[in-house]
């Protein structure tokens, strides 16, 4: 190569150089130019996960990588967002997209167009699952009434133990299982009568305790539980072979609720004003916490895993949140009922009436609501029951005229309900398992009461992940 070329070829590389750094500079600083302005457009990105992952993700129609999948370099606007797997009902959203910015999609559940469902038993009124998923019990009809039988979750089609309790048609059932699961308090209530049974889940064998009103088991102690007599809270052994006095907690409760390892209870100082304190689950005081100043009565409390509390104050019910980090109230409602944390802690359920849903967020930073900022997820013509959390903390699982529906929490183009089964029944209870893909729920078939199981992935999904 003679010297002229290659002193052409340098210039020439430089030139190419020089004009291609500029937009390669503008490029990864998350800009784009156009061909309908010069000036540098700032550019965001989709980010897309699903449940089932392998989706098939469209954005305006053209096709990208399928889910988990981020989509790059698209210039501020809306999108229509269409995702589709074999087997599974289409998703699709317009969502918007702001320059320099990255709009997850991160909690799509993607329905099977036909949910398949299964009887787990036949002939079940009542059941419950121990909190670990280890243990099933149902009551099963009698001509005399109800019989307990106990199962293990992954063997619920064995015969498991029969209890020799004896239970009415009318009497209403609630369960309480200990913190390792031995044990399980059975409360019976028909009217004004109230019993509770501590069951031995390995034995069937039952004794009647002659408390007050259970509220629950001391965390972490397999012998003590939480026991409410008129104004008083009380630590109560029950089991007899474990010799230990009763603790009292509080003469003057007026509300109760499980904290962090312990306990928070709003009780009458001194002064007759309410105050609210913190207990270790051994009955020592730890802390208090200072209340709204227009709060005198608390007839509702509940605390979330990371120490943040609700409580409902008045006879309007309303209610106000206490964030642990910032130690401050605020007033959310002016009336609230049915409060539940979502499984991850960091958002809030509850219902003004019972038509509608409504849900507050308080620390997820990759939600589509704002921190401390809540939102209508639904408002229905019809009466709905037992509102629930979906495993994902994104969608909520409730029933509405016999029908078991999924609603998702995303406010961006409204929010997507789907129907999943129905239940032929007015009073169904579910429970959603592990990661959500399969749940419980008490049904009728052919007029006959079933526990029912239902599946939110394909046979092809699901493969040897189902195990119960």
């Amino acid at each position: 190569m003679s010297p002229l070329v290659r002193r052409i070829a340098i210039i020439s590389a430089w030139v190419a150089f020089i004009t291609a750094a500029p937009i390669l500079i503008i490029y990864s600083l998350g800009h784009k130019i156009t061909p309908n302005s010069p000036i540098p457009v700032a550019v965001g990105n989709f980010i897309i996960r699903t449940n089932p992952s392998n989706a098939s993700v469209f954005v305006n129609e053209k096709e990208y990588s399928k889910s988990p999948t981020e989509v790059r370099s698209l210039l501020p606007g809306n999108y229509k967002i269409n995702i589709s797997k074999e087997g599974y009902r289409d998703w699709q959203k317009n969502l918007p997209i702001e320059g320099t910015m990255v709009t997850d999609v991160m909690h799509v559940k993607l329905i099977p167009n036909e949910i398949e469902e299964d009887i787990t038993r036949g002939n079940v009124i009542d059941y419950s699952i121990s909190p670990k998923e280890e243990w099933l019990v149902v009551t099963e009809g009698t001509s005399k009434g109800k019989q307990l039988r106990i199962l293990q979750l992954s063997k619920f089609t064995q015969e498991g133990i029969l209890s020799k309790l004896q239970i009415s048609q009318k009497d209403n059932l609630t369960f309480s299982w200990s913190p390792n699961e031995t044990h399980l308090i059975l409360t019976l209530k028909r009217k004004d009568n109230k019993k509770d049974y501590l069951i031995n889940i390995q034995t069937g064998e039952y004794q009647l305790l002659n408390l007050g009103e259970i509220i629950g088991w001391v965390p972490n102690d397999e012998n003590k539980l939480v026991v409410k007599e008129k104004n008083k809270i009380t630590l109560a052994p029950v089991i007899s072979s474990i010799s230990s006095n009763p603790v009292v907690i509080s003469s003057s409760v007026s509300s109760f609720a499980y904290g962090d390892g312990g306990y928070i209870i709003a009780e009458k100082d001194d002064q007759k004003k309410t105050v609210l304190n913190e207990f270790y689950s051994n009955g020592d005081k730890k802390s208090s916490i200072p209340l709204p100043q227009d709060v005198s009565e608390i007839s509702f409390l509940t605390v979330s895993p990371f120490g943040d509390i609700a409580l409902l104050s008045g006879p309007k019910q309303k209610m106000y949140i206490w964030r642990s980090d910032s130690q401050k109230w605020q007033q959310i409602s002016e009336h609230a009922d049915s409060l539940k944390w979502s499984p991850s802690g960091k958002e809030l359920l509850w219902s003004e009436t019972e038509f509608d849903i409504w849900v507050l967020n308080l620390r997820e930073d990759r939600s589509p609501i704002e921190k401390m900022s809540s939102v209508l997820v639904g408002r229905f013509s019809n009466p709905i029951h037992d509102p629930s959390w979906y495993s994902d903390s994104q969608h909520i699982l409730f029933f509405q005229n016999d029908t078991f529906k999924i609603i998702e929490v995303d406010p961006r183009d409204g929010h997507l309900v789907e129907n999943l089964v129905s239940t032929n029944m007015g009073n169904s209870i579910s429970r959603c398992l592990g990661n959500g893909n399969i749940i419980f729920m008490n049904a009728k078939r052919k007029d006959n009461p079933v526990l029912l199981r239902i599946f939110l992935l394909t046979a092809n999904d699901r493969g040897l992940k189902i195990v119960y």
